[in-house]
């Protein structure tokens, strides 16, 4: 198996007094060639899959004596879209669908 992956990425934090904004944006691309061997011949295969993501998330510190109380909301985005493909001589095609992940962490951290 052989993996070609191209990422490039981007994150940033913007810091006040008590409060805290932290972003990314990050993009992924493979191509992969893919063979298997087995009793019935050689199946052979190239997928290639694209990664887009990107996200914020905001977050307030309250001090209360020796405990940090730090409340938190973000909201994230994915998106993994794989071409489809079929192996090299038929057998075997895949068809494949974007997929998009909508995130919404919400927390507190005790500390």
């Amino acid at each position: 198996m052989q993996v070609n992956l191209f990422s490039v990425a981007y994150y940033g934090n913007i810091h006040n007094d008590d409060s805290n904004i932290i972003f990314d944006i990050n993009y992924a691309k493979t191509d992969s060639d893919v063979t298997q061997n087995s009793a019935g011949g050689t199946l052979e295969a190239s997928p290639e899959t694209a990664t887009l993501s990107a996200g914020v998330k905001v977050e307030k510190l309250y001090q209360n004596e020796n405990v940090q109380i730090v409340p938190y909301t973000g909201l994230s985005f994915m998106s993994i879209d794989t071409d489809d493909y079929a192996t090299k001589g038929g057998g075997f095609m895949y068809n494949m669908e974007r997929q998009n992940i909508w995130l919404l962490p919400v927390g507190v951290s005790i500390k």
